[in-house]
């Protein structure tokens, strides 16, 4: 089943899967750690609720408790931490 452009979904037997889990990425930005999600072919926007690091890198305010920049690609360094999910 189609779920959006170059994703695909199937369901399946519990038993027939041997390990689950999501990937979370995070992206370090001069020396910080932020979640992010992309923005376009080059660019991300970065976002931590965390008043003191925003004004230090100047993050603008998005949200009562957000704060976010929009920032290239070249400028992070990217890991993906593996969350994994117990199956029954």
């Amino acid at each position: 089943m189609l779920y959006s452009p170059g994703v695909f979904t199937k369901e399946v037997k519990v038993s027939d899967v041997d390990e689950m889990y999501y990937i979370d990425p995070l992206f370090n930005y001069e020396g910080e750690w932020f979640k992010g999600s992309k923005l376009g072919n080059e660019q991300l926007i970065i976002s931590t609720p965390d008043a003191k690091i925003a004004e230090k890198l100047g993050f603008e305010r998005t949200d009562k408790y957000l704060y976010t920049k929009n920032v290239e690609w070249e400028e992070v360094d990217i890991i993906e931490s593996k969350i994994s999910f117990e199956l029954s």
